[in-house]
């Protein structure tokens, strides 16, 4: 089933690869009028910004902006979304597909199964 947007800007955290760079696939060929590509990877979040309007766009309006944003730093979140708010004035959709990890400690094989009976 195709969904359809009229226009509205989103913006997607972890838009360098994986389930954010397909979302923003997803939300070009939809239509919505324009994306803010947030990552720590700023080139791969432009890389993912010029294929989305060449191979995906159907609105003739669409546009993009990639910002490098670590989503597990508060000012760096503020940051994007200021940018966003500049650009393009307000946000309609929100997709975070950032990964955030942290530091763990493993866990044995028997302490792990035993874990899930």
């Amino acid at each position: 089933m195709a969904i359809t947007l009229d226009g509205g800007i989103a913006l997607v955290t972890g838009a360098a690869s994986g389930i954010g760079k397909e979302t923003v696939f997803a939300l070009a060929q939809a239509g919505v009028e324009g994306v803010i590509l947030a990552d720590l990877n700023l080139s791969g979040a432009e890389l993912v910004a010029q294929e989305s309007t060449k191979k995906w766009a159907t609105n003739s309006y669409f546009r993009t902006t990639a910002v490098q944003a670590d989503v597990s730093d508060e000012a760096a979140v503020n940051n994007m979304v200021d940018v966003a708010v500049k650009e393009f004035g307000r946000i309609d959709y929100c997709v975070h597909a950032a990964g955030v990890a942290f530091p763990g400690r493993q866990l044995s094989i028997s302490r792990s199964t035993s874990m899930i009976r």
